[in-house]
């Protein structure tokens, strides 16, 4: 651990709050659900119907760009829950052995401060099904991720939240695990023209009309 391949980032830095997100409504709501609600309310969680809805695992796909850090971040921040986060590509890059220590010294850090979001970027990366069809020590490193994700069930308050461009590339396990999978796809125009007056609010414009005139270049970008 002594390199820190993870980060807890500090949500006093983060400005923005889950309703103030504009579009991905729909994510919203599955955020709300499955993250915010369990977090807040984990003791409630555990018993009864309520046990059967909560989840271990989420992950977010869509193409580049479309704010999925932001978006757990915000709805980290709005639980008032412990975000921490990883980059698989550090951990790809380390000797075999090295990889499960870590692992298990970074589940242990999530159960210390539950209640807890573990971020995973890039997750296809560090979970690619033709790496674990070539090379064996990458089964090791699935193992060990998987015993330690099946033991934080004894944890509340700790959820593990995946991030892909390439959700077709992971392996068939690590999709088992996160039982909810969530697509986050491009803005609508309507949606988009939100973003840009957002975006443009305390800027001098010099045309009244420019960002109307604007929406129709910007077909297919955010």
């Amino acid at each position: 651990m002594g390199n820190f391949l993870y980060k807890v980032v500090m949500l006093g830095n983060v400005k923005d709050r889950l309703d103030n997100v504009v579009d991905h409504d729909a994510a919203k709501r599955v955020l709300h659900m499955l993250i915010q609600l369990p977090i807040q309310h984990c003791d409630q969680f555990q018993h009864s119907t309520l046990a059967k809805t909560g989840c271990l695992g989420v992950l977010m796909y869509s193409p580049l760009g479309m704010g999925k850090t932001m978006l757990a971040c915000v709805t980290a921040k709005d639980a008032s829950a412990c975000f921490m986060a990883m980059n698989p590509l550090d951990v790809k890059h380390m000797a075999h052995g090295q990889m499960e220590q870590f692992i298990k010294g970074l589940f242990k850090m999530v159960r210390m401060n539950a209640l807890c979001i573990m971020f995973l970027g890039v997750v296809d990366v560090l979970f690619n099904k033709c790496d674990f069809d070539h090379k064996g020590y990458h089964c090791d490193l699935l193992n060990e991720f998987c015993l330690q994700w099946d033991g934080i069930k004894l944890s509340s308050g700790i959820i593990v939240v995946g991030m892909t461009n390439r959700p077709f590339d992971l392996d068939d396990v690590v999709l088992c695990w996160f039982s909810h999978c969530m697509l986050m796809d491009m803005p609508m125009p309507e949606e988009q023209h939100v973003q840009v007056v957002r975006l443009l609010a305390d800027k001098m414009l010099d045309l009244p009309n420019l960002i109307d005139d604007l929406m129709p270049c910007m077909c297919g970008y955010l």
